[in-house]
């Protein structure tokens, strides 16, 4: 019976692999930082509204 190598878990990685991976990775948690920053701002926005037609109401 032969060693298997399932995954490539034993081969080291391409280092050009591993750069891309690591500009991937860089670029998607910009993406979800300024994404996550703009629905924050978004929602802020949208509950002082809300508390100042309940101010306004009361």
């Amino acid at each position: 019976m032969g060693q298997s190598n399932l995954g490539g878990a034993n081969r080291a990685m391409d280092p050009v692999t591993l750069t891309v991976g690591a500009i991937v990775s860089l670029i998607l948690n910009t993406a979800l930082e300024k994404t996550t920053e703009k629905l924050t701002e978004a929602g802020l926005e949208k509950l002082n509204q809300l508390r100042q037609t309940v101010f306004e109401r009361h």
